[in-house]
C-alpha cells in the first residue's frame, strides 16, 4: 500500500475544503478537511481522482517508488 498524505490548494495556494477524493474506481470516497488535507492508503499504482466544484478534475497514479510521503495538489 501507498500512504497518501496531501493538501489540495487553489491557484493562490489557499487550501480547499470539502474536495472529493475518489480512490480506485470510485471504491473509496473521502473529502479534504478545513485545511485542505486528506490522508488515505491506496494500492500501488492506484488511480486517485481529485474533484472540486469550479475546477478541472485531476487524476493521479500513486507509485510507491516515486511518490513522496506528502504532496500539494494544485487545482489551478
Amino acid at each position: 500500500l501507498v500512504e497518501v498524505v496531501s493538501i489540495v490548494t487553489d491557484e493562490k495556494g489557499s487550501p480547499l475544503k470539502n474536495v472529493s477524493i475518489i480512490c480506485g474506481e470510485g471504491a473509496v470516497v473521502l473529502y479534504t478537511d478545513a485545511k485542505g488535507r486528506f490522508q488515505t492508503k491506496v494500492e500501488n499504482d492506484a488511480t486517485v481522482m481529485v474533484e472540486a466544484l469550479g475546477y478541472e478534475d485531476k487524476v493521479y497514479v500513486f507509485d510507491k517508488k516515486q511518490y513522496p510521503h506528502a504532496e500539494v495538489i494544485d487545482l489551478r
